[in-house]
């Protein structure tokens, strides 16, 4: 039985061994800051594993596929909130969700909606207060751009993105953007 086959148990089993073993690496990081070994691990983990869920996640023409990689992950975007986990979301989807946003094919544009509710606000929480603003408003943007979509479903992915999106997070966009996006919603 692959992994796309995989009951949903089985699938968010291996999204907890794929957390625990990158945040015990991130945590061994911080302890033993001389050493190199933990941060090569947590790399390891990033590079070698979760980069290619998060490419497929949003490249994958099989929807089952797609949906089993998203279960996997569901564990990292449950924890978004921990500076950690959102500084990892932050470099390995950042330059890969902006592009897929705009991509050619409709199908990972629609995905990429889908990553983008999952993981707003994507930004680095070492940043600060003007580059998450910055990253506020290319999102918001980008949700806009998928809710003008000339594609159906992805203007439907938008329209879901965006209702997710604002219905976790109303009290950290601009009331400016909201009535951008609440207008675009209701006019579509």
């Amino acid at each position: 039985q692959t992994s796309i086959e995989a009951k949903r148990s089985i699938l968010n089993a291996y999204g907890e061994i794929y957390y625990n073993a990158w945040k015990q690496s991130a945590e061994s990081t911080k302890e033993d800051e001389e050493e190199e070994q933990g941060g090569e691990i947590q790399t390891s983990i990033e590079e070698n594993a979760l980069q290619d869920m998060m490419y497929f996640q949003i490249h994958a023409a099989n929807p089952k596929i797609v949906s089993s990689i998203r279960i996997v992950l569901d564990k990292f975007y449950v924890n978004k909130k921990s500076p950690d986990v959102e500084s990892m979301l932050h470099r390995c989807y950042g330059p890969l969700l902006w592009r897929s946003l705009s991509a050619t094919n409709a199908r990972v544009r629609l995905q990429a909606a889908v990553v983008l509710s999952d993981t707003f606000p994507l930004r680095d929480p070492d940043a600060g207060q003007e580059w998450t603003e910055a990253c506020v408003q290319k999102s918001v943007e980008a949700l806009i751009s998928l809710m003008s979509d000339e594609v159906a479903a992805v203007r439907v992915a938008g329209s879901n993105a965006t209702a997710k999106i604002l219905s976790e997070f109303w009290v950290a966009i601009p009331a400016n953007d909201i009535r951008k996006l609440l207008n675009r919603e209701l006019l579509r």
